[in-house]
Order: structure tokens, then C-alpha cells, then sequence
């Protein structure tokens, strides 16, 4: 398998543009909140300041490619859980 042998659930915050991205109110802006996300993957590769999941990950030990993947940086996780 690519990367580690780790399933996790990652809870964390995404950045979110405020309204349709073109002009707004300054109340619009102070209202808008950032986004409350999890996702779940395998961990691919961990760096200092990143996690790197994919969803999909072969079986086969010979097979590189993976799908669905995604980079979180770790000042936005707010919990990690191993499953």
C-alpha cells in the first residue's frame, strides 16, 4: 500500500468566499464564516505542516495511482481521528 496504513477522519476549517465573489457589504463580510469540514482518507504523506489523504488507494502493492485525494494544511485541523 502507498503511504502509511493509517484511515482517518480529519476535522477542519476551510476557507469560504464571501457571497458570489464580487462585491459586498462590509456586514456581509463580517458574517460570513469560515467552513467546518471533515473528510476521510488514507494518509498518503505527512509533512511538517500538511496531511495528504486519498479516499480510494489500490490494493495492489505494485499499483501508484490513487483517487480522490486531498492536501489539509495542519494549522486548519482541528481533530484527527484514526479508524
Amino acid at each position: 500500500m502507498i503511504g502509511t496504513d493509517k484511515l482517518v477522519l480529519i476535522k477542519w476549517i476551510d476557507a469560504r468566499d464571501v457571497g458570489d465573489g464580487l462585491w459586498h457589504s462590509r456586514e456581509e463580510v463580517e458574517s460570513t464564516a469560515s467552513a467546518d469540514m471533515q473528510s476521510v482518507g488514507w494518509i498518503i504523506h505527512e509533512t511538517n505542516n500538511e496531511y495528504k489523504i486519498s479516499a480510494d488507494v489500490p490494493l495492489d502493492p505494485d499499483d501508484d495511482e490513487v483517487g480522490r485525494s486531498t492536501v489539509i494544511p495542519k494549522g486548519c485541523v482541528k481533530e484527527i481521528k484514526e479508524l
